[in-house]
């Protein structure tokens, strides 16, 4: 057999290869857990620009539903004041066509009361 020239590592080597290794997965543990919070910002920054933006159309459409309600409101409020209206000058039209008919009657009716009560004390 063939004496080998290979020589045993030291053990303090062999400690240090370890320990440069470890460091070496330490550093590349760190910047992956860098690239992992980093990457958890960007998907935070992306949901509260789309929560903002959802958020903001909501507010739009509520406030021009509001507007639009207002408007048929007022419109609803206009009609039954414009019904309400016609029908009470209708009313008070329709009071005084009766009162200027039975008006003629009336004044006869206390003309002659009139009439009667001078002839009666004369």
């Amino acid at each position: 057999m063939e004496p080998t020239n290979r020589k045993n590592p030291e053990p303090g080597a062999l400690h240090e290869d370890a320990l440069h290794r470890v460091i070496s997965l330490e550093h590349q543990t760190q910047g992956a857990l860098r690239d992992a919070e980093d990457e958890a910002r960007a998907i935070l920054d992306n949901a509260r620009t789309r929560v903002e933006t959802i958020r903001a159309k909501s507010e739009a459409k509520i406030a021009s539903e509001t507007e639009r309600l207002t408007v048929e409101s007022e419109r609803s409020v206009e009609t039954d004041r414009e019904t309400v209206l016609r029908e009470a000058v209708e009313g008070a039209e329709a009071w005084t066509r009766r009162a200027e008919s039975k008006f003629s009657e009336t004044l006869d009716l206390v003309l002659g009361i009139v009439t009667m009560q001078r002839s009666e004390t004369e």
